[in-house]
């Protein structure tokens, strides 16, 4: 049996790496914004002026400039949309629910997947601590199904449980019972589970009956 020494040291070390994974999704989001975000805009900026000299000219080389003026563009919106993803939302009482909605539109626009936020919500969050916290849980959860259960139709939906709220994240991919356990045993459910004990919510995986993985995230 666990000492209770123990299972402070466990809660405050779960709640040190939770607390690193956001600090380190800030350092990311704020470098691509800082620095390769710029640097593609220019880039954008150059080609789109070189593309008029060579239409003006009547160049050969028009269409090459206008190709890579527009990949140039492509590259702006997708590291923008990366680092919305990676920067901290503005959540403040009761914006998580906007928050999500937003979470679920990119989604649907990076890869191409139906995405849909349904909210049957009417707490308000005031601690913003815990608003980051399950909207991270439901970032990871979203992520795990576009990328790894090659997901076609993601819902998060967001409700009141009785005490608190409850945020579950279902999708129809290849699931846990097929051999494709990355949501049992990779980095990101352990991040997603120091989370939820962080806010003293209680987080559960778990596979549909029809296919696909059901994550839900319900805080005390």
């Amino acid at each position: 049996m666990q000492s209770p020494r123990f299972d402070a040291a466990m809660t405050e070390l779960e709640k040190q790496i939770a607390e690193a994974s956001e600090k380190e999704s800030r350092r990311i989001g704020q470098e691509l914004h800082d620095a390769l975000c710029q640097d593609l805009a220019s880039i954008n900026m150059l080609s789109s002026i070189l593309e008029k000299t060579l239409k003006a000219e009547s160049s050969a080389g028009l269409r090459d400039a206008e190709l890579i003026s527009e990949l140039a563009s492509k590259a702006v919106a997708s590291t923008r949309r990366l680092c919305a993803g990676l920067l901290p939302p503005e959540m403040e009482d009761g914006k998580l629910a906007s928050a999500l909605e937003r979470l679920a539109i990119n989604y649907e626009r990076l890869f191409h997947k139906s995405c849909k936020f349904i909210n049957n919500s009417a707490s308000i969050i005031s601690d913003k601590s815990v608003a980051l916290h399950l909207y991270r849980i439901a970032q990871q959860a979203t992520h795990n199904a576009c990328v790894h259960s090659m997901a076609i139709n993601i819902s998060i939906n967001l409700a009141d449980n009785g005490q608190g709220v409850k945020l579950t994240v279902e999708d129809d991919g290849t699931g846990i019972s097929s051999g494709n356990n990355h949501q049992l045993h990779g980095m990101g459910l352990h991040i997603m589970k120091c989370r939820a004990k962080t806010i003293g919510a209680v987080l559960t995986i778990s596979g549909r009956s029809t296919g696909g993985t059901i994550v839900e995230c319900s805080s005390l």
